[in-house]
């Protein structure tokens, strides 16, 4: 889905892939989320704006997220692996066929 919103600029593929939290914590962090299964993804939090990426068989999380509110009334319980911060940035070209 996320290469689809890439390639179609212009079309609405992914209504939302974040969500807003409510703690005061300034800092940036990426957690591999395993529970619960209907949100497992890469969860990449720049402050209070977390980035929701699933891996391509659960597409699903998109849907689930565009029916939440942006800013959740309650805590959502998350289980994860915190991964490191990246100190650079490496890119590579995806060998995919147009």
């Amino acid at each position: 889905m996320v290469r689809q919103q890439i390639a179609n600029p212009d079309e609405l593929v992914l209504n939302r892939f974040y969500s807003v939290t409510r703690d005061e914590w300034e800092g940036n962090e990426m957690i591999v989320v395993t529970t619960p299964a209907e949100m497992q993804s890469l969860l990449v939090r720049f402050e209070r704006r977390p980035l929701w990426l699933p891996s391509p068989d659960r597409a699903g999380t998109y849907e689930l997220l565009a029916d939440l509110p942006e800013c959740p009334s309650a805590a959502v319980h998350l289980e994860g692996r915190r991964v490191s911060w990246p100190r650079g940035l490496d890119l590579a070209l995806d060998d995919v066929a147009a």
